[in-house]
């Protein structure tokens, strides 16, 4: 299930889903531990014997710019009641978060919270704090309080869930009752409730804190200014919410993650909360050209800090640095020894960080150009060509057309960085790269269309399939021209159902359907956008980014795909990379 929501400090991170339900907890840093591990704090309300989980049911949503808040309403007519919620950060000092609730008849509120701290049901404690008129979840250092706004003492349990065949204190909600027991150990659980009455505004709070104390100084929950009632130009409004998610996603540190929807654990026990640095690279570029250097600057600082002393990046790293998981061999399928690596990942990221330096500064990167630099001019072929790697979807082993690109484009750029320098080996480069623009011309280009090939495989035979990716390659590359390759493209990757750009065709990655080259990517249909205006053809950029619109929805949320018949989000929501392409055809267009 997407997410409806999200909010960050930069510390705590918390993404509610479409039905209320928060499904994301990240502290102390983003995507960095999930607390929640794939199961939820839920919302319910009991009134004349009557019992619903407000997830059960499909609320209206609404985000309301710029306040960042979160409106979600239901109609609950089996019990006569309609609940409003107001999703927000917390002010004052401390990470916390606040849920505001409204109901329009006396009422009584749950909530239950399935923890595993650390990601472990192992050790957990929940313990009812009469200082802190709530419940504290702890273990190590990890301090986590629930509590709401009201004076006056709330019905409350702890208990056991998962284990000894005991399901979790939530089911003690369901008869409007709570037991009261004031502290569990193991794999636990807690529930809260409170009255509400009618024309009432109860806040119920989320605090993090790396110890009790530091619970004891955060702000207590009251209510924040009404919701303003504004209209959304969905233009601006998913260019600035678009910032936002960049920005919620990057670490202090500088670490930027692709995603925080940890759904994506029921497909797979692993999740996008990863920093790649090719992905993250561009989305800093992106982030630089529109007015936020300083998100570009920490970013590539970060890498800079990480990156290996042989200067290439393997595929995905932790946001403390540490290398992440990943499914590529470290051998080929004969056994011998194969480099596990996207040679874009390092290529990318040398490129936007000779783009840092040229356009704004940022001279403590110049360690990492050159050892990157170094890496690219020596990874190549007798004939000029990258050796290969995996592709920019991480599937394939070949030289591909789009690494090759990015290659030459990094190469160039660290030359021009040390020109001044260290003439020597700004001179290398600058040959190296002249060595690979000749190999492309000669080996990645169809010489009877002009059209790139999309990779070479280790047979030395060229791929003709037409690929999103090629969309990307610098213009001096494409004999072709961008019209003749937009048109090829989008003649074999447009999904005429729902409208957008697949990425290849016969696409298998979430694949629900058999009648399209596969389901619509937002990032390879903003690539499409991207072309278009620069082409000039405003009416089909136009048309394009009012179909991003319609895939955001009220909530201005992007995922990476959606589906391509029905057009429902698949796979993670909201991904960076969705919206900072989507914020660089904004730019492009001259909207920003």
């Amino acid at each position: 299930m997407p997410r409806a929501f999200v909010f960050s400090t930069g510390r705590l991170f918390v993404g509610v889903d479409p039905r209320g339900a928060i499904r994301d907890l990240f502290y102390p840093e983003v995507a960095m531990f999930s607390h929640l591990a794939g199961h939820a704090i839920r919302f319910g309300v009991w009134r004349e014997g009557r019992f619903a989980w407000l997830n059960e049911h499909e609320p209206q949503l609404r985000l309301a710019r710029p306040d960042d808040v979160g409106r979600a309403t239901w109609e609950l007519h089996e019990l006569g009641l309609n609940v409003q919620a107001d999703f927000r950060l917390s002010p004052g000092p401390g990470d916390a978060f606040h849920v505001e609730f409204r109901a329009d008849k006396p009422a009584r509120l749950f909530v239950t919270e399935d923890l595993r701290i650390r990601e472990s049901d192992i050790g957990d404690t929940s313990v009812f704090d009469p200082e802190l008129n709530g419940v504290c979840h702890y273990k190590e250092e990890f301090w986590f309080l629930f509590r709401f706004s009201n004076p006056e003492r709330p019905w409350f349990a702890t208990g056991i869930k998962g284990f000894a065949g005991l399901e979790g204190t939530w089911r003690d909600a369901e008869d409007g009752e709570l037991s009261g027991n004031p502290i569990a150990q193991g794999s636990v659980d807690a529930t809260l409730g409170v009255g509400i009455g009618p024309g009432e505004t109860v806040v119920f709070q989320i605090a993090a804190g790396r110890s009790h104390e530091g619970l004891t100084q955060v702000g207590k929950p009251a209510p924040c200014e009404p919701l303003r009632d504004e209209p959304l130009d969905p233009g601006h409004a998913l260019a600035e919410f678009s910032s936002k998610v960049i920005e919620d996603h990057t670490t202090r540190r500088g670490a930027m993650v692709a995603a925080c929807d940890s759904d994506i654990m029921a497909t797979n026990r692993a999740n996008y909360g990863y920093v790649w640095p090719r992905d993250a690279a561009r989305v800093a570029g992106i982030a630089r050209r529109c007015g936020r250097p300083e998100l570009a600057l920490r970013l590539l600082t970060f890498l800079s800090e990480i990156m290996p002393g042989s200067g290439r990046y393997l595929q995905k790293y932790h946001v403390n640095g540490t290398l992440g998981a990943s499914w590529h061999p470290w051998v080929a399928p004969d056994g011998s020894p194969r480099l596990p690596i996207q040679e874009d990942e390092t290529a990318t990221t040398i490129a936007e960080a000779c783009e840092l330096v040229l356009h704004q500064g940022g001279e403590s990167l110049l360690p990492m150009i050159r050892r990157g630099a170094d890496f690219l001019a020596s990874y190549r072929e007798c004939n000029g060509l990258p050796l290969p790697s995996y592709d920019l979807w991480e599937e394939r082993w070949a030289v591909h057309a789009f690494t090759v690109g990015e290659v030459v484009r990094a190469l160039e750029g660290a030359a021009k960085v040390y020109a001044m320098d260290d003439r020597a080996v700004s001179e290398g480069w600058m040959q190296a790269a002249s060595e690979v623009r000749e190999a492309f011309a000669e080996r990645l280009v169809d010489a009877a269309t002009g059209r790139p090939y999309r990779s070479i495989g280790e047979d030395g035979r060229p791929d003709p399939t037409p690929d999103a990716s090629l969309l990307l390659l610098s213009r001096d590359l494409l004999p072709c021209g961008i019209g003749d390759l937009v048109a090829w493209l989008r003649e074999a990757l447009w999904v005429e159902a729902v409208g957008g750009m697949a990425r290849y065709p016969g696409d298998y990655y979430f694949r629900r359907s058999d009648v399209a080259p596969g389901n619509p990517w937002v990032i390879c249909t903003m690539w499409l956008a991207q072309a278009y205006a620069e082409l000039g053809e405003c009416e089909e950029v136009d048309r394009l980014l009012a179909w991003t619109h319609r895939v955001a929805g009220a909530t201005l949320i992007l995922p990476e795909q959606i589906h391509a018949e029905t057009g429902e989000p698949l796979s993670v929501s909201p991904l960076v990379w969705s919206h900072a392409e989507y914020l660089e055809t904004w730019r492009r267009l001259g909207l920003g």
